[in-house]
């Protein structure tokens, strides 16, 4: 699966769609702040699906991620690892 960084400049509306346009393949960081992972979407795809593609949900940024880095909960970096492993 391809790993996204999603994020919302209004959690109280972004946060929401993005839970419900992705339940089981996104994962929330903080505020306005998820991790999707999904396969077969483009960064504009995530975002019509997320209903934010004409700042419906104010301003937005997604990126596919390539390398990542950080400090964070284990069960973080373990949702991430199965997810990278998940096929289709």
């Amino acid at each position: 699966m391809k790993l996204f960084l999603a994020v919302g400049q209004k959690p109280d509306i972004f946060d929401p769609a993005v839970e419900l346009a992705f339940p089981d393949d996104s994962r929330h960081l903080g505020p306005g702040q998820w991790l999707i992972a999904v396969d077969g979407l483009t960064t504009k795809e995530i975002a019509d699906k997320v209903g934010a593609s004409s700042g419906e949900k104010g301003r937005m940024f997604i990126s596919a991620l390539g390398s990542y880095w950080g400090w964070h909960e284990t069960d973080l970096w373990e949702w991430i690892e199965a997810r990278k492993n998940k096929v289709g």
